[in-house]
């Protein structure tokens, strides 16, 4: 969230990744495929209404098998997603690896800032957090 929020200080992403990642995930559930939960439907269809990614709906059911295949590899942000036609920005596929590998989200995350903020920026922030000591 820190480098969404200082990549839109900087104009470079708007308010609505932010929105849907603060979103709860509830909406209609019809037409999805089978291995998506309702949320992850509703998250889906949230990032088609809100008019950049017109027909990803229509993309994850038409290309169900590769969508679920691509989530289970590691995050590479700057790998091409299953359709290649939809043009998704790394934000909106930081929003997918959010809602359909938790578990790889934090690598998701790191890869992005990496690639957004620069790897100095990953060396500033561990320089300037201090080790948290166990006490005894």
């Amino acid at each position: 969230t820190l480098a969404l929020l200082l990549l839109l200080e900087k104009k470079q992403v708007g308010r609505e990744p932010l929105d849907i990642f603060a979103w709860d995930g509830k909406s209609s559930a019809s037409g999805k495929p089978d291995w998506l939960s309702e949320k992850e439907w509703s998250v889906v269809k949230r990032l088609e209404g809100d008019g950049k990614v017109l027909g990803l709906g229509d993309d994850f059911c038409a290309n169900s098998n590769q969508w679920r295949e691509y989530f289970r590899f590691d995050p590479i942000l700057l790998t091409p997603e299953p359709s290649r036609a939809l043009k998704l920005d790394d934000v909106q596929m930081l929003i997918l690896w959010k809602t359909f590998s938790p578990e790889k989200f934090a690598a998701a995350c790191f890869r992005f800032v990496v690639d957004h903020l620069g790897p100095d920026f990953i060396q500033r922030i561990a320089t300037t957090v201090p080790e948290r000591s166990e006490e005894r």
